[in-house]
C-alpha cells in the first residue's frame, strides 16, 4: 500500500467516526434517563411501602386502643352506663388517638309495648370509635358489642296519659329525673321505660303549650316514683288540650227592667269553677277584659259542664228556684276551642239616707265585705237614686256594708248580721235595706 492510499483510508475513517459521535451521545443520555426513572420508581415504591406500613401500624394500635376501651366499659357497673357518651384521648406508641364511647339501650325483639306492664329485657349496645390525626381517608376503627343487664340491675315504668273523653293522648313528651331519660306517648297515650336504674324518688315532668291538667295547670310534676328491680311501676294522669271561656257580666241598675253590661273596670278578676271532677274552690283568672267580657283559660275539656260563678267560696254559688239562667251559667268547654256565656250578678238592694234626710254628701266612701270575706272598695253611691251606682256583686248572704262621709262626720253599717245579695231586680224596690248615716265616725272611716 502506498503512502497516498494509506492517508486516504485514514481520512475516511476519521470522517466516519466524526459522523457517529452525536448518535453515541444521544444513546448515552437516553440510557441515563432510563436509569434515573427506574431509580425514582424504586424510591417511590419504597416510600409508599413505608407509608402503608405506618398506616397499618397505626390502625393496629387504634384497634388495640378500641378493644382496651371496650373491655373497660364492659367491666363497669351496668347502671353507670346509662346514659353514656364520653370522649377521651389516648397516646400510645407516639400516636394520639381520640376515643368516643357510647352506650345505647336496645329494644328487645318482640318486647312489650304501650301500657303493657310486662317487664322487657334490658340490653345495652356498647360502641367505641377511634380516630387519629394522620388517618387520611381511612375509616375510623369501630368496635361494638351487646351486653344484657344482670338480674336486679333495673326496672321499668309505664305511664298512661288520658284526655277529657277518656282517650289516650298521643305525642306528650315526658322526662324522668335522675338520668332516667325521656319518652313520648304513643297513639294509645302510653309511654314506657324498660331500662331504669332501681331506686326511689324519681320525678316525672312535662309541660306542653295549650295542654292542662283538670285543675287548669299546664306544668305537670309527679314525684316520689319508686323503681323496683325486675318490676314495672305504673303512673297515670289526665292531660288534654284546653279551651277558653268568655264571660259577659251584666247587672240591673236602679229603675231598670233589664240587665245592662258591667263596666270593664268593675268586672271581677276571674271566675270560680265547679265540676264533679274538680275539688271546690278552683279559680281561673281572666287573661283579658273587653266589652264587659272577661276571657279565661285554659279549661280542661271535661265531657260534663262547668258551673261558672264569682268570688272564692261555695257560699257565692247561687241556689234556689226562680233564678234567671244567667245567674249561674254552665258551659261545656270544647277541646282546643272556646265558648261564651253571660253571667248576671245580683244587685245589692241598698238605699242610703243621711241622718234621716235624702240629701247625701258627695264624699261617701263605700266598703263591702262579701259572703266569702272578699273586700270590695270600688263602688260608689248614686246621690240621685241613693243606691249603688253599680250594684252588681257576687251572690251571697251576710254582706257587711259600711258607708262613711268625712265631710258629714257620719257613717252607717249593716252590722255583723249583714244583708243578703240575692236579688235579680233593680235596687231600691221591694226588700230594700236602708242605711242611715247617723253615728259619728272615729277618724271618719269604716272599721274594715
Amino acid at each position: 500500500m502506498t503512502t497516498t492510499r494509506a492517508m486516504a483510508l485514514l481520512h475516511r475513517l476519521r470522517r466516519r467516526l466524526a459522523s457517529e459521535q452525536g448518535s453515541f451521545l444521544i444513546e448515552a443520555l437516553v440510557t441515563a434517563a432510563i436509569l434515573l426513572t427506574a431509580g425514582a420508581g424504586v424510591v417511590l415504591a419504597l416510600q409508599t411501602a413505608h407509608a402503608q406500613t405506618g398506616l397499618q401500624r397505626a390502625k393496629a394500635v387504634a384497634t388495640d386502643v378500641a378493644q382496651t376501651k371496650l373491655d373497660e366499659l364492659r367491666s363497669r357497673a351496668y347502671n353507670t352506663l346509662r346514659p353514656l357518651n364520653e370522649t377521651a384521648t389516648v397516646t400510645q406508641d407516639g400516636i394520639t388517638f381520640t376515643v368516643v364511647s357510647t352506650a345505647t339501650p336496645v329494644a328487645q325483639t318482640g318486647a312489650p309495648s304501650g301500657c303493657n306492664n310486662q317487664r322487657a329485657r334490658d340490653y345495652m349496645s356498647l360502641k367505641t370509635t377511634v380516630t387519629w390525626p394522620k388517618m387520611g381517608t381511612r375509616r375510623p376503627v369501630v368496635l361494638d358489642t351487646l351486653i344484657a343487664a344482670p338480674v336486679g340491675a333495673g326496672g321499668g315504668l309505664v305511664v298512661s296519659v288520658t284526655g277529657g273523653a277518656g282517650q289516650g293522648v298521643q305525642g306528650i313528651p315526658l322526662a324522668l329525673s335522675s338520668g332516667g331519660g325521656s319518652a313520648t306517648t304513643d297513639s294509645g297515650g302510653c309511654a314506657r321505660w324498660d331500662a331504669v336504674s332501681a331506686g326511689t324518688g324519681y320525678a316525672l315532668t312535662t309541660s306542653v303549650n295549650g295542654y292542662v291538667e283538670p285543675d287548669g295547670t299546664q306544668d305537670v310534676s309527679i314525684t316520689g316514683i319508686n323503681i323496683v328491680a325486675e318490676d314495672t311501676a305504673q303512673e297515670s294522669f289526665a292531660y288534654d288540650l284546653g279551651g277558653t271561656v268568655a264571660v259577659r257580666f251584666q247587672q240591673r241598675l236602679a229603675s231598670s227592667t233589664s240587665p245592662s253590661d258591667v263596666p270593664n273596670a268593675l268586672i271581677p278578676s276571674g271566675v270560680t269553677l265547679t265540676n264533679g271532677s274538680l275539688p271546690a274552690g278552683v279559680t281561673k283568672a281572666f287573661t283579658s277584659i273587653s266589652g264587659a267580657t272577661g276571657t279565661a283559660g285554659l279549661f280542661y275539656p271535661f265531657p260534663s259542664s262547668y258551673g261558672i260563678s264569682v268570688d272564692s267560696c261555695t257560699a257565692a254559688q247561687p241556689t234556689g228556684t226562680g233564678l234567671p239562667t244567667a245567674a249561674y251559667p254552665s258551659v261545656t268547654v270544647p277541646r282546643g276551642g272556646s265558648v261564651s256565656t253571660t253571667l248576671e250578678l245580683p244587685s245589692l238592694n241598698l238605699r242610703l239616707t243621711n241622718n234621716g234626710t235624702t240629701t247625701l254628701p258627695s264624699d261617701i266612701v263605700v266598703r263591702i265585705q262579701t259572703a266569702c270575706g272578699t273586700l270590695i272598695t270600688n263602688r260608689t253611691i248614686d246621690t240621685t237614686t241613693r243606691t249603688l251606682a253599680n250594684p252588681g256583686l257576687p251572690w251571697g248572704s251576710g254582706y257587711d256594708v259600711c258607708v262613711s262621709s268625712a265631710s258629714a262626720n257620719r257613717r252607717a253599717r249593716t252590722g255583723t248580721s249583714g244583708m243578703d245579695n240575692k236579688t235579680y231586680a233593680a235596687p231600691g224596690g221591694t226588700g230594700v235595706t236602708t242605711l242611715d248615716m247617723t253615728a259619728p265616725t272615729l277618724s271618719n272611716a269604716c272599721p274594715f
